[in-house]
């Protein structure tokens, strides 16, 4: 929830991408969702996936394994700008721009 509050309040983000809670995502940001696929090979659809400019917020805690952390902070399209620390789970928010 701390993550969509922030994107709220922060973000001019027109889409967000969620591998995880979107509906939660939904409700507190105020945004349009799209959500990551379970499966597949993300990194080599990433332009077809994700056709808009936008935030990606992902969970550590999620059972999507994609998009990979590593992936998102070497590909140059999307830029780190926040992470969330709740218990045991990390909540990354990355802006993307296709």
């Amino acid at each position: 929830m701390k993550a969509s509050l922030w994107i709220k309040e922060n973000s001019s983000c027109p889409v967000v991408y969620s591998n995880f809670n979107w509906p939660v995502i939904a409700f507190y940001s105020k945004k349009k969702i799209v959500v990551l696929p379970l499966e597949g090979n993300f990194q080599d659809n990433v332009s077809a996936i994700m056709k808009e400019k936008g935030c990606v917020v992902i969970s550590s805690s999620s059972p999507r394994k994609y998009p990979e952390l590593k992936f998102l902070y070497d590909d140059k399209r999307f830029e780190f700008v926040k992470k969330f620390k709740d218990r045991e789970e990390e909540v990354y928010i990355f802006t993307y721009s296709p």
